[in-house]
């Protein structure tokens, strides 16, 4: 939102601006999906780790892996529907390395399991 209202105050405050600059000014950027991915990953691993750790309060840190998950999910939604340009991605290189990626917090928690 920040980014947008610098460019409507940059545009009307230039008027030597043409049309084609001021709509490249204001263009949404693209969704990058693989940070989304990242933190994803990275707030399942920090959990799973965690999980090593006995203690009483355990179930809040899943509790808010949980919330965070879906408010990631939920900022995504909104981002990728609303606010971002349309993204054209030609491959499942980013799908498929996060699939791979996801057997560190998974073999984690298999060894959470052997643990207790």
């Amino acid at each position: 939102v920040i980014p947008y209202c610098l460019g409507i105050l940059l545009i009307r405050s230039r008027l030597t601006i043409r049309e084609k600059e001021a709509r490249e000014t204001l263009r949404a950027p693209p969704l990058d999906i693989c940070w989304r991915y990242a933190d994803l990953l990275n707030n399942l691993t920090i959990c799973m780790v965690l999980l090593f750790f006995v203690g009483p309060y355990g179930y809040q840190v899943m509790g808010v892996l949980l919330i965070t998950g879906v408010l990631i999910y939920g900022i995504d939604k909104y981002l990728l529907l609303r606010v971002c340009s349309r993204n054209q991605v030609d491959s499942d290189r980013v799908s498929l390395t996060y699939i791979q990626l996801l057997t560190v917090p998974f073999g984690l928690l298999l060894l959470v399991s052997l643990w207790w």
